[in-house]
């Protein structure tokens, strides 16, 4: 919790850095440029890394289940950024922001989605130690490179993008380049099963990602480069109990994967979901002050549009992990149904909105959108439960 809350900590102490360096403009066309890639992150692996994850639990031997995803990584992820490629001329002529710069910036999905395959052997193999170490460096040396950039007057946003990344990449390589444990005793795992798998939790990693920041990517499209900057400021700070669901999901697809108990997986649902209920509810005692004292007075706008999204953080976090635990239990392709139907509510209701969205406007829609999402998720979770759970587990899920 700790490594993984260092992440969300030290963008709220980069974010008054950032939005004071460049304005609410600036900070919607940093916005503009970051948020289409995280929707291309999990588009380039195509639920690879899951799969990954899934087969070194279950035995498999580590170096083989990683040499079977990364000859697909690589042709998933250049895809995605040939997506990207495409996407990039309606971002450059909404945002103002020049399209060669785009397309290089977002050319790092490549190399970012074969990290993830090697990040997820570790996850496989419950290294959370080394796992926890990268994030802490990427973490503390994307805090470096940011208030650093701020220091020294820099007020281009495509700094504050190339800067992190760059930091991201090489440390991450640095961290995970480690050679794991030579396998003994391991189960023969075939490269069909990985991608059957993967291309079957596909749609669930891809549409969890999606359902999360698909209005983040979806907006630079169609609102104003400053609703865009209000908005960045609010999802920075409404997101940050997205810890909580972070952590959750790692931990529970592991755990459901090697035949944990469901009455375990309950308790800590609802242990994670409280956690998460708190934290946002410690954030909105002091956004109406906090987010004007912090980010500056031309900010203040962001202040209602924290609540709502503080609303769909905590129905987030209970989502995806449910989703995990499905998966964990064999059943990516299932899994993904809550995470559809909620992108299916965001397209929808961006599309009625249509052009001059606004960031309360796109805020509802992501409240709305993951409500459904959760509603689903439950369903999906009873539904797919293996047998024993409705003698062993009833009772808390009732009082739960």
């Amino acid at each position: 919790m700790a490594a993984y809350g260092l992440a969300p900590a030290v963008g709220l102490i980069t974010a008054p850095f950032l939005a004071r360096a460049l304005g609410v403009e600036g900070r919607g066309q940093l916005a503009a440029i970051l948020q289409p890639l995280t929707v291309a992150d999990s588009l380039a692996a195509i639920g690879l890394p899951m799969a990954v994850a899934f087969f070194v639990a279950r035995g498999g031997d580590p170096s083989r289940v990683h040499a079977v995803a990364l000859r697909a990584v690589l042709v998933t992820s250049f895809a995605a950024f040939m997506g990207l490629v495409v996407y990039s001329s309606t971002v450059s002529t909404a945002q103002g922001i020049n399209q060669l710069l785009l397309i290089t910036i977002w050319a790092s999905v490549i190399p970012g989605a074969l990290i993830a395959v090697r990040r997820s052997v570790w996850s496989g193999l419950q290294n959370w130690k080394l796992i926890d170490a990268e994030r802490t460096s990427f973490a503390i040396l994307r805090l470096l490179v940011i208030v650093g950039l701020a220091l020294l007057g820099i007020r281009i946003a495509a700094w504050f993008a190339i800067g992190p990344i760059l930091a991201g990449l090489a440390v991450s390589a640095i961290v995970l380049g480690r050679r794991w444990p030579t396998p003994t005793g391991r189960v023969e795992i075939r490269p069909a099963q990985i991608y059957g798998f993967g291309l079957r939790s596909a749609l669930g990693t891809v549409s969890t990602a999606a359902s999360a920041r698909l209005d983040q990517a979806i907006m630079p499209g169609l609102a104003t480069t400053q609703q865009l900057g209000l908005y960045a400021v609010a999802v920075t700070i409404a997101e940050v109990p997205l810890v909580v669901g972070t952590v959750l999901a790692r931990n529970l697809l592991s755990e459901a994967a090697s035949g944990g108990s469901p009455r375990r997986f309950v308790r800590t649902l609802v242990a994670g979901g409280s956690l998460a209920a708190l934290g946002a509810g410690l954030i909105a005692l002091v956004a109406s002050w906090a987010v004007p004292l912090v980010f500056g007075p031309q900010f203040s706008e962001s202040v209602p549009v924290v609540y709502v999204l503080l609303g769909s953080t905590v129905l987030t976090v209970m989502a995806a992990a449910l989703a995990a635990v499905v998966s964990g239990w064999h059943r990516p392709l299932t899994a993904s149904l809550p995470q559809v139907v909620s992108i299916c509510v965001v397209i929808g209701l961006f599309w009625r909105a249509g052009a001059g969205v606004s960031a309360m406007d796109a805020a509802w829609i992501s409240l709305i959108s993951q409500a459904a999402a959760l509603v689903v998720s439950v369903l999906v979770a009873w539904v797919c439960r293996p047998k024993g759970v409705s003698e062993s587990s009833e009772g808390d899920l009732q009082g739960s």
